[in-house]
């Protein structure tokens, strides 16, 4: 998808949502992630209320204000004005395609009252990671994929790759702590990257200003230490901000792996970065599906006897439910750290700035 395709559904997006049919949008990223990997490679899919699935005349009479001809057939929902294609879904279809619980979204959502929904990223860059893998997958599709890791990574998204062996959970015996912690100046972060980071120490700095430049907002650091009956055994420290979409009506989590020192045993050292490399995807979905994503990912952190700090004193955005996010403490830290209290999405009085 184009600069001018981009733009264009944008607006159509804007009009739809005047109407009760509310569409749910995939995030800024996700638009450009699902025309590049959809397998199709033409279409854009949109959410409506299932009631408004059996009222396909007024479906038919509001897209084609638009410019919008429906299709053929059993593909009367799919419809093009030469330019996109937007298909029409139900919640059902839409599970049965992306795999996200609607249900659990509009929970997020509800509290927040947003006159638009966004939806989470459909495709990670672990999910890029592997089609790009595929035996049977095109040099075409390739070549898809690979334009959008560097699409994503212009925008600050950061696609460090730590290729490491998973670490049995038997193996660790280990907690881990997480603080705040300085530096934040380039200077300061640029020595840090020429001692840890030596082979690759100048493209990641370059990564970090090119995200500064424009859209990322309110850096922090969070230093990450690994512990074994009370030595540390294992350090990191990853840069976090806050990208903001176009208009600073949604954002994402981003972060940078500033640091990554390891003493004792090897097999500690893996599950720290094991540790780094589930954060990073986390890092890289979108927000506020942020909290879900990384319920479901950190799950996998308790097999290697990880414990999550507890940030008792942050309280959560209205709409979400802390019982059921194992990291929402974790998360919520890092954003009132970076940024305050963020909405992701417009209300009517505009994103939050506080």
């Amino acid at each position: 998808m184009d600069q001018y395709k981009y733009n264009h559904f944008r607006k159509i997006v804007t009009v739809l949502n005047q109407y009760e049919i509310e569409p749910i949008v995939v995030g800024t990223a996700s638009v450009e992630l699902l025309s590049h990997l959809d397998f199709d490679a033409v279409m854009i899919p949109l959410v409506i209320d299932v009631k408004w699935m059996y009222d396909t005349h007024k479906i038919i009479e509001i897209m084609g204000n638009l410019n919008f001809k429906p299709g053929v057939g059993d593909d009367v929902m799919l419809f093009s004005d030469g330019i996109i294609t937007l298909d029409l879904l139900s919640y059902e279809e839409y599970e049965a395609y992306t795999g996200f619980q609607l249900a659990v979204m509009e929970d997020l959502h509800k509290n927040q009252k947003p006159n638009y929904k966004i939806m989470p990223a459909t495709y990670t860059i672990e999910v890029l990671d592997a089609l790009l893998r595929l035996p049977n997958r095109s040099d075409e599709l390739k070549k898809q994929d690979i334009a959008m890791m560097k699409y994503l990574e212009a925008h600050g998204y950061i696609l460090d790759r730590l290729n490491l062996n998973v670490v049995e959970s038997a193996e660790i015996n280990n907690t881990l702590e997480y603080r705040f912690a300085q530096p934040n100046d380039n200077e300061q972060i640029e020595e840090i990257l020429r001692v840890n980071r030596p082979l690759d120490w100048p493209i990641l700095l370059k990564r970090i200003k090119n995200a500064r430049k424009k859209r990322v907002r309110k850096y922090s650091n969070i230093e990450i230490v690994m512990t074994m009956n009370g030595n540390v055994q294992g350090h990191a420290m990853v840069e976090l901000g806050v990208l903001m979409s176009d208009d600073e009506s949604d954002g994402w989590i981003v972060g940078n792996v500033l640091d990554l020192t390891f003493n004792g045993d090897l097999k500690l050292a893996g599950a720290i970065e094991q540790f780094l490399i589930i954060l990073e995807d986390t890092l890289i979905t979108s927000t506020p599906a942020v909290l879900l994503t990384a319920e479901n990912k950190f799950k996998k952190l308790e097999a290697y006897g990880y414990e999550m700090v507890k940030f008792s004193d942050i309280k959560l955005p209205a709409g979400f439910n802390s019982n059921d996010y194992m990291v929402k403490e974790l998360f919520q830290g890092v954003l009132d750290s970076v940024s305050g209290q963020i909405t992701f999405a417009k209300n009517e009085s505009g994103p939050s700035d506080h």
